[in-house]
């Protein structure tokens, strides 16, 4: 059951607008795609109020890490450098986004999420567990999400940006 579920979000993932087609425009367009998709906005809804910012910002980490992976492995590190700058002003116009708490998320992410490993007894890699944990030493107080839906499509993720960010880089 896991597998198919996994297999059709990856199948119905949705396809990010490119308009007009620039790369960190693209890659915005991606980020956005994922934070507005039915699982984050369903997510959202089963979560504290007091909870939503930091969630949103510590999701939005986690897209934005995979987006960094994504281009790290296609494009130059200054251009990775130059695109994550674009994205990360982008973010910086949210209503969710918090001065000096997003950065310290960022930074725990991309301290921590590189070393995540599948579970010892489950062999399956968890990464929204990761995401929290990462978020929660950067100070903010969140619960893991106990929605399998959910811990699916961020799990779908790893595989869906990746696919995205290279469809486009291929254009």
């Amino acid at each position: 059951m896991l597998k198919q579920l996994m297999n059709r979000l990856i199948r119905n993932a949705p396809k990010a607008s490119i308009n007009p087609p620039s790369i960190p425009n693209a890659m915005i367009s991606i980020l956005d795609s994922e934070l507005n998709s039915p699982y984050v906005a369903a997510e959202c809804k089963r979560r504290p109020k007091e909870e939503l910012n930091q969630f949103t910002m510590a999701f939005s980490c986690y897209i934005l890490w995979l987006i960094k992976r994504s281009l790290e492995s296609i494009t130059a590190p200054e251009q990775t450098s130059l695109i994550l700058k674009e994205i990360v002003e982008s973010i910086t116009q949210r209503s969710w986004y918090q001065l000096g708490l997003f950065e310290k998320i960022w930074d725990s992410i991309q301290d921590y999420l590189p070393t995540m490993r599948p579970g010892r007894h489950t062999g399956v890699l968890m990464p929204l567990v990761h995401v929290v944990l990462a978020a929660n030493l950067a100070g903010c107080q969140l619960n893991n999400s106990n929605n399998p839906e959910f811990n699916v499509y961020a799990i779908a993720l790893m595989k869906i940006i990746p696919e995205q960010v290279s469809s486009f880089m291929k254009t």
